[in-house]
């Protein structure tokens, strides 16, 4: 074995397209790039060794060798290179042979060929990252993920589930068909978007993650509308020939999105629109169960799903409901006037005038006017004029402590005295300045 280190080089060299793992007296390596023009020198990552130095910031620890390593035994699910092509393990049998379903052969329709071969004959390859991926590779990739998705829902470990639905939704999300893009491979990339949103969607209700619900449902219904306007074409009729029925796209797909909307919005309080979305599931619903018989199995989940539609609108019908009967007592208790009783007090409280003059003990009335006597009033007038007592007048405050300040003279006020004592004495010195000027001058 022998060690180089080649840097003024390896930036020139292209990495290898199949990555092959080894095992190397280090632990496993990944061949990054072989250098053909270097007798064949490999340049190799040390996956375990953690004792090595690095050579640059962010560069792995690296070995440059030209001893062909082992491969790592293959495991289920690896990434192999066979004879034949690229493949991936699906099984492993005693006999020292392994099940592998080639990725690199494409046969017409869905048809796949699959290899037996001993283990010796396999070099387990690095997986490929998705921007490698062809478009098969990615949804393959993406039905894989939705199958890992599925089990941990069924487990009711949503968190997880949510999280693997949306990276498959991630991983076929920017999918760019070519011209040899199969029907097959369009109409499988169309179900896995549709029904990996929808899960999603499922996922978010139940961790109560509302917004996000709303996103992936309408993310689902988007597609599916996309796909009721080519009613009629290539994908729609080679769906229908799948076995996915218009009543299972147009009509439970479209629904589930429609109802999970609608809960999710109940949940935000925006009942009324929620209750504007039930009544589109529920036009959905009758378009495909008007004209069919009672009993009939095709569209047994679409009734099914009639009754959550009828059991959320009455729920959302009675938020509504209590809503506005909030905001009626909201605008009542701003606007309307304040109820009095018999006493004349407002809700059996009295008025703060009221109870003020109440606790001074004096009640405010107008002064009384003694009309002047005329020669022609009669006598008893002016008899009951004169006999009537004056009530003297007195003074109203509202404070607590009610004091009567007493009325003083001018010349009476200390404050009025010291103003006119300095004006007086500003006026004397004003005056003798002018005296003392005058004198000088003359």
């Amino acid at each position: 074995m022998s060690s180089f280190n080649f840097p003024a080089t390896g930036a020139h060299v292209p990495e290898d397209k199949d990555q092959q793992v080894v095992i190397t007296p280090y632990g496993k390596g990944l061949v990054v790039r072989t250098r053909k023009h270097v007798d064949g020198v490999q340049e190799i990552e040390l996956i375990d060794w953690k004792g090595a130095t690095y050579s640059g910031p962010n560069r792995p620890a690296t070995l440059f060798t030209s001893t062909k390593f082992p491969s790592v035994p293959p495991v289920v699910g690896d990434d192999v290179l066979t004879t034949y092509g690229r493949g991936k393990v699906l099984e492993l049998r005693n006999n020292d042979q392994a099940v592998v379903l080639l990725s690199s052969w494409r046969l017409a329709g869905r048809s796949r060929v699959k290899c037996y071969l001993s283990l010796s004959s396999l070099r387990v390859l690095r997986a490929k990252k998705l921007y490698e991926m062809s478009v098969y590779e990615k949804v393959e990739h993406g039905q894989e993920l939705k199958n890992e998705a599925t089990a941990f829902f069924q487990r009711k470990e949503y968190e997880k589930a949510l999280n693997v639905y949306s990276h498959a939704v991630d991983a076929v999300r920017y999918v760019q068909h070519k011209k040899d893009s199969s029907n097959e491979v369009r109409a499988d990339l169309l179900v896995l978007m549709i029904t990996c949103s929808n899960n999603a969607a499922t996922c978010c209700t139940q961790l109560q993650k509302w917004d996000d619900s709303i996103k992936f449902a309408k993310s689902a219904l988007s597609l599916i509308e996309a796909l009721e306007e080519k009613k009629g074409k290539k994908i729609h009729t080679f769906l229908n020939q799948e076995g996915f029925s218009d009543i299972k796209i147009f009509g439970e797909w479209k629904v589930k999105s429609y109802l999970i909307t609608a809960r999710s919005l109940s949940e935000k309080g925006d009942s009324a629109v929620a209750m504007d979305v039930l009544k589109k599931a529920q036009d959905v619903i009758l378009s495909f169960t008007a004209n069919v018989p009672e009993g009939d199995p095709s569209v047994k989940s679409l009734l099914i799903n009639g009754k959550e539609v009828k059991k959320l609108y009455a729920v959302c019908k009675d938020q509504k409901k209590a809503q506005l009967q909030k905001e009626k007592q909201r605008a009542q208790a701003m606007f309307a006037k304040p109820a009095r009783d018999e006493t004349g007090t407002k809700d059996g409280k009295k008025d703060s005038l009221t109870a003020a003059s109440q606790d001074i003990g004096q009640v405010i009335q107008p002064p009384s006017v003694t009309a002047p006597t005329s020669p022609l009033a009669s006598p008893s007038a002016s008899t009951a004029a004169q006999q009537s007592p004056k009530k003297p007048k007195k003074n109203v405050s509202f404070a607590e402590n009610l004091t009567q300040t007493p009325e003083v003279e001018w010349y009476e006020d200390p404050e009025v005295l010291t103003g006119l004592a300095i004006f007086a004495g500003a006026v004397v010195a004003t005056a003798a300045g002018l005296t003392y000027f005058l004198s000088r001058k003359s």
